[in-house]
């Protein structure tokens, strides 16, 4: 049987110095969101800004209006062969007829 009371450990209950620590304070890390690929392409999911709501249409029209807009996509645009049922299974999280 071990005599835990006369034990010492070096690292438990005790501060330690990361490695990494200056560099996250002064903002020096950087993280595969900072960094830019040539041609990619950036995503904005717009939310709804009701709790729930039904969904009557969506006017694209804006959003492709702004330049640098390459597409505008809903539930009903993804190659899905059912969109409806994998809302609701929870397969993608995005709103079919109505936003929750």
């Amino acid at each position: 049987m071990l005599d835990t009371q006369t034990k010492t450990f070096r690292h438990v209950g005790r501060p330690q110095r990361r490695a990494d620590a200056p560099e996250r304070l002064t903002g020096r890390t950087r993280f595969t969101q900072d960094l830019t690929l040539a041609n990619a392409l950036h995503v904005h999911f717009v939310r709804s800004p009701y709790a729930a709501a039904k969904i009557v249409s969506v006017d694209k029209k804006a959003a492709l209006a702004i330049p640098g807009v390459v597409a505008v996509l809903t539930v009903r645009d993804l190659p899905l062969a059912d969109p409806e049922g994998a809302v609701l299974a929870r397969e993608i999280v995005m709103a079919f007829d109505r936003a929750r």
